[in-house]
């Protein structure tokens, strides 16, 4: 199967939906109705343009933002794992260290000390 010009745009524009939306609940029926392509397209957009399941690549776009957060804000990791979406600070903590291979709380202990060493 295959994608036209335009449904590529479409999942491009749906990229940036589920970065300016992190913090809701997204999943493939509700993007299926933002985008206007059938879940089955969208799955397929998914895994020809970015090699991901829609689920992954979101799950991905959270961690990264959520990482960014812990890097370059003040807030707690409980206030940043809420707003990338997540109810569960246990749960964010585990996919983090499968994603990362460190704990939300190390990464950004790691941080304080490289600030203090420059």
């Amino acid at each position: 199967e295959s994608l036209s010009v335009n449904e590529i745009k479409t999942i491009h524009r749906l990229v940036d939906y589920i970065v300016d939306n992190v913090s809701q609940p997204l999943n493939i029926k509700q993007l299926s109705r933002e985008s206007g392509l059938g879940p089955k397209k969208l799955q397929l957009g998914f895994k020809l343009l970015f090699s991901k399941s829609i689920n992954e690549y979101i799950r991905i776009i959270k961690l990264e933002i959520a990482k960014d957060m812990i890097k370059n804000t003040d807030k707690t990791i409980s206030e940043i794992v809420y707003e990338v979406g997540y109810k569960s600070r246990s749960y964010f903590s585990k996919i983090f260290n499968e994603h990362y291979k460190i704990l939300p709380i190390e990464y950004k202990e790691s941080l304080k000390s490289v600030k203090i060493r420059n």
